[in-house]
């Protein structure tokens, strides 16, 4: 699930498998969303789940923030 900073959209997706491969299918299909209506994604904040995927997202050019252990956080900054 996530929410938009600025413009408070929201996309959500049941993962049947939470794997690094699949996490990056669906975070790449969000980017697309926001880029086909001319926005660019800036940073993902994220919890711990998505530290492994840290590099794949930082070669889209995206800043991963991850937040620490007991926080949930999943918030996008959109242009």
């Amino acid at each position: 699930m996530t929410t938009s900073y600025n413009i408070h959209f929201s996309t959500a997706e049941l993962l049947k498998v939470m794997k690094n491969k699949m996490l990056m299918t669906s975070i790449k299909q969000v980017i697309e969303a926001y880029h086909s209506q001319g926005f660019k994604m800036q940073a993902i904040l994220g919890d711990g789940q998505f530290k492994h995927i840290k590099q794949l997202i930082r070669q889209k050019g995206i800043t991963k923030n991850i937040c620490t252990t007991n926080e949930h956080m999943t918030e996008l900054k959109i242009t």
